[in-house]
């Protein structure tokens, strides 16, 4: 039995009583369904019970193929433009984002490999950047970048290292943006990475530089003052540190630290005894190959820090559950199609709650989004570019303000720094529940 009238408004309904039958023909229950489209041309099926089409049980089909997409998203996916916001000889090494000026739109930060200059552009809120301003000159060369409030005056600022200068590189943020010349906080040699955090509970932000030749993870505590630290406490044994993290992996409240061994294969943490000194390092795991980034979330939901690690060498994503105390379990592959993945970020691309994660492939020349469809289930790889030649690093940020996370990256053989614009269209999952 079917209807059809006019709502107010014009929109055309179209309903009808669909009738569930035994096999041998008698009615054994009947359940009312409306059908309707609506005047965006969705179709509606409201019903209590299973609706049934030529004997197909029409909602597990639905069911099923919602199972479908959530494993195979890329079916659906159309992939988003490459946005360059700049191109540069010598190559791309790093990006960064952070809003400098606090005008409520992150800005974006590179450095330029071949002179080791780092700028940063004004994130102009309607999809468009300021001119490039450059960070440092040449006699303070830098590789990479950290961002973060050093002196807690409210104002982002950012820092530098590089493997050439030997030394730590603070450029203040003196308020909408305007950063100061950068100061020489620390000398060292060989810094490939940082990271700031509290690590003796005084209130202060300290920094963690990771060492590539030099092989130590140098920590400087912060005296209280604005760009004042102590001499740098050196930890060894974790080998050439090609990645780093600060989280408080067991659960102490104190910041520990996490770095890999390019050169090898070993995947270590530093316990933090709570007085910002370290106890010796302790294995998380000999058999990931040359670590080129690893990350260090609660990425289950279930209150205990977890970690993942990108092998180059091995072409692998792994994820190490934590137990909780600082113990983790067996590696879980998340992925082993990349060639040489040089970097990895945790967010919430899709905004269902649970944390996604994106790669990068220097030799396939692609950036990737694994989608967290069930708590510890990942989608197959859905490209979100292969524009990119030897895409070296990526950072996550909402650059327009619209509640989506953007995606950029920084290649090397074609001194690309780009953007890809999160369109939050992945309204067809609605459908299927």
């Amino acid at each position: 039995m079917w209807w059809m009238r006019r709502a107010p408004g014009g929109q055309l309904l179209l309903g009808v009583a669909l009738l569930a039958l035994s096999a041998g023909g008698e009615d054994q229950d009947s359940t009312a369904a409306d059908i309707f489209v609506a005047q965006d041309g969705t179709l509606h099926i409201n019903s209590t019970g299973r609706v049934l089409l030529n004997g197909v049980d029409i909602m597990a089909e639905l069911s099923n193929l919602r199972a479908f997409f959530d494993e195979h998203p890329s079916v659906t996916w159309q992939k988003p433009e490459q946005n360059i916001l700049g191109r540069f000889d010598g190559g791309v090494r790093w990006v960064a984002t952070g809003d400098l000026d606090e005008d409520g739109f992150p800005d974006v930060l590179y450095v330029v490999l071949e002179s080791r200059t780092a700028y940063w552009r004004r994130n102009l809120g309607d999809e468009t950047f300021a001119a490039p301003v450059p960070m440092n000159d040449p006699s303070t060369p830098v590789l990479t970048l950290h961002v973060s409030d050093l002196d807690a005056d409210g104002h982002l600022d950012v820092l530098g290292t590089g493997i050439a200068n030997n030394t730590v590189l603070w450029f203040r943020n003196q308020g909408n943006g305007t950063l100061a010349a950068g100061t020489v906080i620390a000398s060292t040699a060989g810094g490939i990475h940082l990271a700031t955090a509290d690590l003796n509970g005084d209130g202060h932000l300290d920094i963690i530089q990771a060492t590539y030749r030099t092989r130590v993870l140098n920590v400087f505590l912060s005296k209280g003052q604005a760009g004042s630290f102590d001499a740098p406490r050196m930890l060894s044994g974790s080998g050439s540190c090609a990645a780093l993290w600060a989280a408080d992996l067991d659960e102490d409240e104190h910041v520990d630290l996490l770095t890999g061994d390019f050169d090898g294969t070993a995947l270590v943490w530093f316990r933090n005894l709570g007085n910002g000194t370290f106890a010796p390092p302790q294995l998380i795991s000999n058999s990931c190959g040359a670590v080129a980034s690893a990350v260090a979330v609660d990425l289950d939901a279930d209150g205990s820090v977890d970690v993942l690690c990108a092998s180059y060498s091995n072409g692998t994503i792994l994820w190490y559950r934590g137990l909780g105390g600082g113990r983790f379990s067996e590696p879980l592959l998340i992925s082993d199609v990349l060639v040489q993945p040089t970097n990895i970020q945790v967010a919430d691309m899709d905004k269902d709650g649970r944390l996604d994660l994106l790669a990068t492939s220097s030799t396939n020349d692609t950036i990737v989004w694994y989608r967290q469809t069930n708590v510890g289930a990942f989608s197959q790889a859905i490209s979100i570019s292969d524009a990119g030649d030897r895409v070296f690093t990526l950072a996550v940020a909402d650059l327009r303000a619209t509640g989506n996370l953007d995606v950029l990256s920084a290649s090397f053989n074609d001194g690309k720094v780009a953007w890809y614009r999160n369109q939050g269209d992945w309204a067809w999952r609605a459908r299927f529940y």
